[in-house]
């Protein structure tokens, strides 16, 4: 799933995000759905609070789908 990217000003980005406690088959969802979200947008790296989910959970691939192996996730 595509999420849209938030824009400055939502208060999704202006508050702390709440960090990860399980790991389970519903953030590999995410984790993935982020991605897609990443390479719709042109981008190298999203966190998810830009997609306006509060959670300190980010993606980075800076070879943009070049190398598979290079995608990294992370807190955010």
């Amino acid at each position: 799933m595509i999420y849209p990217i938030v824009k400055y000003g939502d208060p999704v980005l202006e508050k702390p995000a709440a960090p990860v406690t399980i790991f389970d088959d519903e953030l590999r969802k995410l984790v993935e759905d982020m991605f897609e979200s990443m390479y719709a947008a042109h981008g190298v790296g999203l966190a998810a609070p830009q997609i306006g989910i509060s959670q300190r959970v980010a993606v980075v691939d800076i070879t943009f789908k070049e190398d598979p192996t290079a995608r990294q996730v992370g807190p955010g």
